[in-house]
């Protein structure tokens, strides 16, 4: 709210100047005059004309400003055009007014809201305010010396782009703009040593911020602290944002630990990284046994079965997405299918984890945008359905994946962590591609704990996550290529496959039921290979 001349607001008439015929229109509906500008004109030639007119008139001009930049700027340039002339103006704050009033909104959308006689009162108790205010305002003027006066004219607002410069360098190490999200990166923001996306919204306000601390003020319009952030986008610009691998890598919250050297190295900006495990190294720590019972029971003590579940648990932690691989335990309710995919969201960490649905999955063009930079994507308790499983197949593939969120351009990643579905029956059997059945890993989970029995097991793992930690990055990572690839048959593992294959193809359920394999049968083929007119004659 602003007003010039408020000594001579006092007996004149009062004018009331909004943006736009449909305001005027709105205003005469209830009984209410108005004027704006003649054909929307709000150039400087225009505003002092109608300055003049409305001098001569002997009234004061009452604009009511639109809640939005443009109306702020437009505010400032009837101001201007008013002070040039000599007449007296008041400008209103319509949030004043009515505080509920949304961005870009009029006195339209106020008189939605508020009867005449509500708005008339209103606006005048502003106008009364905006006088006393100006009072007070040329008092204070004329109260300041000369030399005051000289020393706030010689002090200048600095241009934004020079702002923008100066606090670039101050946060570089700390902040960035990630080109290929188009979002705004800050480091440290929520985890020590991690990049956190921040909004836009976000960045204005620590840059407001730095201008009061810099005692910048007085640039008026809100355009000033955009065209900084705007100019800092430029100067911080991440075109590729090039995150250190967890198998080179892996970043807790006290430090970050080559896994070569088994070093804890401090913290660092430039290696980029977007998540981090939420719990200290310990490398003290051996005592894993409760989580090894549960692998023990949950395998039914099979010693092969066991190791894939604890090789998978190394790919969660350290991202062996190079395998192309991806885990599905099958079993009945209580069978501990679930207790083991929590322990992976627990190794990880939650915030690093995206848990979806396959009919999300291959059916929401914005679900992909959800699984970028996180180590672990589950499927909790999937159903049979009949559904496209290309989208899920470039998941596990290592094939780039369209990402697309509301607002912002589309971008493509390769997602580099691991992905486990749960489910009570074969749920992929349907699908007879290779490209699934190379990739899957179907883990049984047939030991039933009673009702009576089950309790919160993960409660109890959470002591010796780090000790299972420690464990898990001392399996080379040669074996856990040779367990998660198959190198080594297992009965149990093929039993499984074959047991969802026959519940879904009907050749496979022909062969099961009748058809009986005969190990030492044999069926000759010709015996004239070495006749050159046969087709493999040599």
């Amino acid at each position: 709210m602003a007003a010039i001349k408020a000594d001579e607001s006092t007996n004149a008439k009062g004018l009331l100047f909004v943006e736009g015929e449909e305001c005027v229109e709105e205003l005469r509906s209830v009984a209410i005059a108005g004027i704006t500008t003649k054909g929307g004109s709000w150039s400087e030639a225009a505003l002092v004309a109608l300055a003049k007119v409305l001098k001569k008139a002997n009234v004061v001009l009452i604009y009511l400003k639109d809640n939005d930049d443009t109306g702020s700027a437009k505010a400032e340039k009837v101001l201007d055009s008013c002070t040039k002339v000599g007449l007296p103006c008041i400008v209103i704050d319509p949030v004043a007014i009515y505080p509920g009033l949304p961005e870009k909104g009029d006195v339209v959308d106020i008189l939605k809201v508020m009867d005449s006689a509500e708005f008339i009162k209103k606006l005048e108790e502003e106008i009364h305010r905006a006088v006393e205010e100006g009072r007070n305002q040329e008092a204070k003027a004329a109260a300041e010396s000369q030399e005051q006066q000289e020393e706030k004219k010689s002090k200048r607002i600095p241009a934004a782009d020079k702002v923008a410069e100066e606090i670039a360098e101050e946060l570089r190490d700390r902040l960035a703009f990630n080109n290929i999200t188009s979002s705004w990166m800050r480091y440290e923001a929520e985890l020590p040593g991690v990049w956190s996306v921040e909004s836009d919204n976000f960045i204005e306000s620590i840059v407001s911020n730095i201008l009061k601390t810099l005692e910048i003020s007085g640039y008026g319009s809100h355009s000033y602290i955009t065209n900084i952030v705007k100019k800092l986008r430029c100067e911080l610009m991440q075109r590729t944002w090039d995150e250190k691998s967890a198998n080179e890598l892996l970043p807790f919250s006290d430090g970050v630990l080559e896994l070569a050297t088994g070093k804890l190295l401090p913290h660092s900006p430039g290696y980029k990284f977007t998540w981090a495990l939420a719990r200290t190294h310990d490398t003290n720590a051996t005592d894993w046994s409760l989580i090894d019972e549960f692998l023990t029971h949950a395998t039914g003590g099979n010693p092969a079965l066991k190791e894939i579940l604890i090789c998978f648990a190394n790919a969660v932690l350290v991202g062996r997405s190079d395998l192309q691989k991806f885990l599905h335990t099958i079993g009945i309710g209580g069978s501990g299918k679930g207790t083991y995919m929590r322990l992976l969201v627990d190794l990880i960490g939650i915030s690093n984890v995206h848990s979806s649905t396959l009919e999300d999955w291959c059916g929401n063009r914005f679900e992909a945008a959800n699984a970028y930079r996180k180590r672990l994507i589950v499927f909790w308790d999937e159903d049979k359905g009949n559904r496209q499983m290309g989208k899920f197949k470039s998941l596990t593939g290592g094939d780039w994946l369209g990402a697309e969120e509301k607002g912002k351009k589309a971008f493509q990643f390769k997602f580099d962590g691991m992905v486990a579905v749960s489910s009570n029956f074969p749920v992929f059997a349907g699908d007879n591609s290779s490209g699934m059945s190379r990739r899957i890993i179907a883990i049984p989970f047939n030991q039933g704990v009673v009702p009576s029995k089950r309790r919160d097991l993960n409660k109890d793992f959470q002591p010796q996550l780090a000790a299972f930690t420690n464990y898990l990055l001392s399996i080379p990572a040669e074996r856990v290529t040779e367990v998660l690839l198959g190198l080594e048959s297992v009965p149990e593992m093929d039993e499984q496959f074959w047991e969802g294959r026959i519940r879904t193809d009907s050749i496979a359920a022909w062969l099961n039921d009748c058809v009986i394999r005969d190990a030492m049968a044999s069926t000759p083929v010709g015996n004239d290979s070495n006749n050159i007119h046969t087709l493999y004659g040599s």
